[in-house]
């Protein structure tokens, strides 16, 4: 009881960016709302969120797993969730498995709840993440909307997210000079410290300007949701949970992807579900539902993540 209240409050700390953003919202600070979450989303996507990654694996502290088990869980836990999904009926919930917020919250609550030196595992688990998401995500929209892909522009998308060449410029810098690392890490840190901050007021921002979705709450959107904050979560705690016991995997990193997997939609999948024309409402209201779940869902999964030992 108590670790889920004090990982709660560590959650309410996180939120306080979110209630300034919404707040901002409510007092019409912004001419135009989303183009300001635009922009901000781009600045964490591009700036904040590699600089905090690159940083993270150049610390001293930080350690790189070379466990198989801690890059194969995600993957494994991703795939048995997608053949579950019909190829050309639902690729929202395809889009739901696969995109979660793992960068602008999981990041920062993991390392509230976990500690700053798990800043270089927790950088790689959501390097993992993402780089499912950039190729599957995508590919599932792409294939719903009747649009051509293919292996070449699945490797355009992945080549052009920095948060997928920032684990391979860390991890790079690290056979270099300590003095470099350092210098390379003092410089980072500022745009490593705003990433959070901005991207939790983002979120909070458009929570309150998409706030009218929760008026057409149906079906539709809960099933979305529960996919994105039970399933999946409960998925990859039965795989953390069997590799713990079987000694693939030491309990800290397992529960790292537990605590991602429980986060809520990421807010870039509305506008790749818009840009396709695939079920973009439903998506824009399963993230509103999830980040608002997120308050009190996440402590509970932490309390269950905590339990692999």
């Amino acid at each position: 009881m108590t670790l889920g209240l004090d990982n709660a409050l560590r959650l309410l700390q996180l939120g306080v960016p979110a209630l300034l953003g919404a707040g901002c919202g409510a007092l019409r600070l912004f001419p135009d709302p989303r183009a300001a979450v635009v922009v901000l989303n781009r600045y964490a996507l591009y700036i904040g969120f590699p600089a905090l990654v690159t940083r993270g694996l150049l610390l001293p502290s930080a350690v790189i797993p070379a466990e198989p088990a801690f890059w194969l869980l995600w993957p494994v836990a991703l795939t048995l969730m997608l053949l579950g999904v019909p190829r050309a009926r639902d690729s929202a919930l395809g889009l739901g498995m696969t995109f979660g917020n793992v960068a602008y919250l999981g990041l920062p609550y993991v390392l509230a709840v976990m500690g700053e030196g798990m800043a270089g595992p927790a950088a790689l688990a959501v390097a993992v993440h993402v780089t499912g998401a950039v190729t599957v995500g995508p590919a599932l929209l792409a294939r719903a909307a009747g649009a051509p892909g293919g292996v070449l522009e699945v490797v355009r998308r992945v080549a052009r997210q920095p948060l997928f060449w920032a684990p391979v410029v860390g991890l790079s810098m690290r056979a270099g000079s300590a003095d470099l690392r350092r210098v390379t890490a003092d410089g980072l840190q500022p745009f490593a410290d705003s990433a959070a901050v901005v991207a939790l007021f983002l979120l909070g921002l458009h929570v309150f300007t998409e706030r009218a979705r929760l008026r057409s709450i149906g079906a539709a959107v809960l099933s979305l949701v529960a996919v994105r904050m039970l399933l999946a979560p409960a998925l990859v705690l039965g795989l953390a949970w069997a590799a713990v016991i079987l000694g693939w995997l030491p309990p800290e990193l397992a529960r790292v992807h537990v605590l991602l997997a429980a986060m809520p939609l990421a807010i870039t999948t509305f506008s790749m579900a818009h840009d396709a024309g695939v079920e973009a409402d439903r998506v824009a209201g399963a993230v509103v539902v999830s980040s608002m779940l997120a308050v009190l869902m996440l402590p509970l999964w932490e309390i269950l993540a905590a339990g692999l030992g």
